[in-house]
């Protein structure tokens, strides 16, 4: 049975629901690790200690097991839109922290929530069906001549800058220069990260379904995915380590997946020219779709600290 664009672009859609359901399982599965042993960073401590920490492997493998998952949407769905699904796991993240630990979670996190799932559906209406049309050796080609190869080296330059001179003379002496400087070297990685992933995606199912397993295809594929693996593991690391080193590591998460998917946005058009014969009105309500996921996202973590009880709301909207 071949499957028409509508139905594969819907199957991505909720794949990548389905995967940022199971990342956001991971997040609260490894929060318990954390607070059950007091967290002491890694180079603090014994090697060995989260070696042997079951539940924190626990979420290692749940995390594996939504990335996987989130690698197959990308070979159905479009590069932005699969993007712009992880805000499902920022919030079922902060509703799980809530329910288990405690975390503050009050009606502007919801109204955040119901403002990011309509601009979802918004984009999701809005966004083009249009697929990818090319051979393995067309988007490497495509690569190159949109200056995608050329963007990845300015990010491993920006990426070096950071770490080798940013994050040791400004971390304790200007903390805005460190945060503004790290947020846009990880949010450049984690583009790559998507982007890549969609690459190999896409050259994986190509393989498969066309059945043309030529050298040149198989190294290209096996390239994409090695780049992907990297970049993946370059921002789960770092980001890891920055919003550790927060108090409210809710915001520093939002303003990353703003950051990365307006790349993602950006860049995938340039690659994939999803936006190519494409109504200004789906342009329109896809850009005011991820504008509301934009202004959701931001609500809980900005107002997560004021308390927003019904005594208090009843007080302030109490009749003469």
């Amino acid at each position: 049975m071949v499957l028409s664009e509508v139905h594969r672009y819907w199957i991505g859609f909720c794949v990548a629901i389905l995967a940022n359901i199971v990342i956001a399982v991971s997040d609260t599965i490894r929060k318990k690790a954390i607070i059950r042993r007091g967290y002491v960073p890694p180079e603090n401590e014994d090697k060995y200690v989260h070696v042997k920490d079951s539940v924190l492997w626990i979420s290692i493998i749940l995390l594996i097991i939504g990335e996987i998952i989130n690698f197959i949407a990308f070979t159905f769905g479009p590069t932005f839109l699969v993007a712009s699904v992880g805000v499902i796991a920022i919030f079922i993240t902060a509703i799980l922290w809530k329910l288990y630990y405690g975390e503050n979670f009050n009606c502007l996190g919801w109204l955040g929530l119901v403002f990011s799932i309509l601009g979802l559906a918004i984009m999701a209406v809005n966004f083009p069906r249009r697929e990818i049309s090319m051979d393995i050796l067309e988007l490497a080609s495509k690569l190159d001549s949109s200056g995608f190869i050329y963007y990845v080296i300015a990010v491993v330059i920006v990426l070096l800058v950071v770490a080798c001179y940013i994050v040791p003379f400004f971390g304790s002496k200007c903390g805005p220069v460190y945060v503004i400087f790290s947020l846009v070297a990880y949010s450049l990685v984690g583009s790559i990260a998507v982007v890549m992933c969609k690459c190999s995606g896409y050259s994986a199912k190509y393989l498969i379904t066309a059945d043309d397993w030529a050298d040149n295809n198989v190294l290209y594929t096996a390239l994409f995915i090695v780049v992907t693996l990297v970049s993946i593991c370059i921002q789960e690391f770092y980001m890891a380590k920055f919003t550790n080193s927060f108090t409210s590591p809710g915001l520093v998460k939002a303003i990353f997946f703003i950051l990365r998917t307006a790349l993602v946005g950006a860049i995938s058009n340039m690659i994939f020219e999803e936006w190519s014969h494409v109504r200004y009105l789906n342009i329109v309500g896809t850009a005011l779709g991820f504008v509301l996921i934009c202004i959701g996202v931001l609500l809980h973590p900005l107002f997560s600290d004021y308390n927003f009880d019904q005594a208090l709301i009843n007080e302030k909207f109490q009749a003469k």
